[in-house]
């Protein structure tokens, strides 16, 4: 691994991390899991995923879950 090891939390395709937005938005719609860590490498602006693990209730930007939440439930 050459580049620096990041924990960031995906909520929804949304980032805690906003260099991994695109990386995250990708992982969301590829793999549909919807809260989750992601353990990842970021080297010359390219994300690598380590691997996916369950996030912490306090990880968690809840207000970013609730708007995600209430916007699926628009499109309802």
């Amino acid at each position: 691994m050459k580049g620096e090891v990041h924990e960031i939390v995906q909520m929804f395709g949304e980032s805690t991390c906003e260099e991994t937005s695109g990386f995250t938005k990708k992982f969301y719609e590829v793999f549909n899991i919807p809260i989750c860590k992601l353990i990842v490498q970021i080297e010359d602006g390219n994300v690598i995923l380590n691997h996916c693990e369950p996030a912490l209730k306090n990880e968690v930007k809840w207000d970013v879950v609730h708007e995600k939440l209430h916007e699926i439930k628009q499109k309802k």
